[in-house]
C-alpha cells in the first residue's frame, strides 16, 4: 500500500514543460593550507549567501509542492481550501529562478567581506529527471 501511495505522489505531472524543481545547493570547499577555519564553518557561512531556498523533500519527493498542486487554487482567500493549502503546501521553486553564476559572484563577494581575499567560486547547475541542483565550488 505504501509503495502504491508513494508512486502516486509524483509531482512530475504538475511541473510545466521546460521547467525543473530546484532541489538545493551543494557547496564544496577547497581550502588553502594557510586558512585555519574549518571547511564546515566556511560551508555554513557560504550557505548564507545562497538566497534561493529549496523545496522540502521527504524520501526524495517534494511533498509540500505535491500538496500545493493537489489542493489547487482556492476560490476564496479565507476558505478551508486556502487554509490547508497554506498549512500543508508550498509553492514550487523552479530552476528558472536560480542563477548559479550570479550566486557564485555573491559568494565571492561574501568571502571577500569576511577576509578571504582572492577566493575563487564557480557555480553550475545539474539537471536530473525533473530536479535541478546548484553546485558551487569555492
Amino acid at each position: 500500500m505504501v509503495l502504491l501511495f508513494a508512486s502516486g505522489c509524483g509531482v512530475r505531472r504538475f511541473v510545466p514543460a521546460g521547467e525543473t524543481i530546484y532541489k538545493g545547493a551543494v557547496i564544496t570547499i577547497e581550502k588553502d593550507s594557510n586558512v585555519h577555519t574549518s571547511s564546515r564553518s566556511l560551508r555554513k557561512q557560504l550557505q548564507l549567501a545562497v538566497k534561493t531556498r529549496n523545496s522540502k523533500l521527504f524520501f526524495g519527493r517534494p511533498y509540500k509542492v505535491w500538496w500545493w498542486y493537489v489542493i489547487g487554487q482556492p476560490k476564496h482567500p479565507k476558505g478551508i481550501r486556502a487554509f490547508f493549502r497554506k498549512k500543508l503546501g508550498e509553492p514550487p521553486i523552479f530552476s528558472s529562478s536560480v542563477n548559479a553564476k550570479i550566486t557564485a559572484a555573491n559568494m565571492r563577494a561574501f568571502l571577500a567581506n569576511r577576509g578571504y581575499f582572492q577566493s575563487v567560486v564557480t557555480g553550475d547547475t545539474i539537471n536530473k529527471n525533473y530536479f535541478t541542483t546548484a553546485v558551487y565550488k569555492a
